[in-house]
Formats: C-alpha cells, sequence, structure tokens
C-alpha cells in the first residue's frame, strides 16, 4: 500500500523537525519545505498566500490542508477555512493531536478516487431504517 504523502511547509527548523518526526512514526511520508515557494516548487517536482492559490487553481481537490500558525484570531481561523483549510491549528501544537488529525483527514481523501468517484460509500436501506458501513 502506498504511504500517504505530507508536505510539511515551516520555516521554524526545530518545530518542522518534531512535526516531521512525528507523522513519520504514524508512517507518513513527510517532505519539509520552509516557504511557500518550496512548496510550489515541490508540487512541480513529484500561510494564506497558499491557500489563495490553491482556491484560484483548484489543486486541492484531493489534497488535505492543514495549517499550523500562530494566527489566532477568530477571524484568521475563519478566512484560513474558508480558503480551504481542512485542518486549522495553532502553534505549539501538540504533536499526537496532529497526527491524528492528518490520520483522519487522509483517510477521508483516501476513501475517494482524484476522479471524484467513490470507493467507499455508505448505505442506507431507507425501508429497513438500515445504515450499512462500505
Amino acid at each position: 500500500m502506498e504511504k500517504t504523502r505530507v508536505i510539511i511547509v515551516e520555516d521554524d527548523k526545530d518545530h518542522s523537525f518534531l512535526v516531521r518526526e512525528a507523522l513519520e512514526q504514524e508512517n507518513f511520508e513527510t517532505y519539509e519545505v520552509a516557504s511557500s515557494v518550496e512548496f510550489f516548487q515541490s508540487l512541480l517536482n513529484s500561510s494564506f498566500d497558499i491557500l489563495d492559490y490553491l482556491q484560484k487553481n483548484k489543486l486541492h481537490n484531493n489534497m488535505g490542508i492543514v495549517v499550523l500558525t500562530a494566527y489566532g484570531s477568530s477571524e484568521d481561523r475563519i478566512r484560513g477555512y474558508e480558503l480551504g483549510a481542512d485542518i486549522y491549528m495553532l502553534k505549539p501544537v501538540d504533536v499526537k493531536e496532529l497526527c491524528f488529525a492528518v490520520i483522519n483527514l487522509a483517510n477521508r481523501l483516501t476513501a475517494y478516487e482524484p476522479s471524484g468517484k467513490e470507493i467507499k460509500s455508505w448505505s442506507l436501506d431507507k425501508m429497513n431504517w438500515l445504515l450499512s458501513s462500505p
């Protein structure tokens, strides 16, 4: 089975190291970049500016977006979610919480093909009021 890839965009090397180590222990394939420029270069080769770009160019349809930031006002969080963030966490983050959030996001994203066709789905028998898992 192919590992889920996570690109960590973080300019603080110590924080990036902690996040990478925690995610790799959960069997994610990780890449570290220090800026949005490196992020886009890494996308071509294998903060909010990134979210704006992803939203405008629809690059994140099958990509989860996790924002780890020091910007914690209600307006900042709402703006992050409006721009497409799936998870918005304030630094410093609890790496265990981050790992579980990323695992859940990856599980949700891998339940669908990039084409949007559903691979796994729940079924509802309305007549018998029975909900069946995939």
